[in-house]
C-alpha cells in the first residue's frame, strides 16, 4: 500500500514539474517559451531590467 501511495505522489510531482516547467510566456501577444518566472528571455531581461531601475529610482530619493 505505501509502496502504490509513493508511486502515485512521484507521479503527481512529476506532472506539477511538467505542467510548471512548459508553457508560453505570461505577456500577453508572446507565445515563446518560459525561460524564468513565467516569462520568456526577452521579457525576463526587460522585466528584471525595469525592476533594477524601479529599486535605483527609490535608493535616490
Amino acid at each position: 500500500m505505501k509502496k502504490k501511495f509513493f508511486a502515485v505522489l512521484a507521479l503527481g510531482a512529476v506532472m506539477l514539474t511538467a505542467l510548471v516547467g512548459c508553457g508560453t510566456c505570461k505577456e500577453d501577444g508572446c507565445d515563446e517559451e518560459v525561460y524564468k518566472d513565467g516569462y520568456c528571455e526577452v521579457h525576463y531581461t526587460l522585466h528584471a531590467a525595469g525592476e533594477a531601475l524601479e529599486d535605483l529610482a527609490d535608493q535616490l530619493d
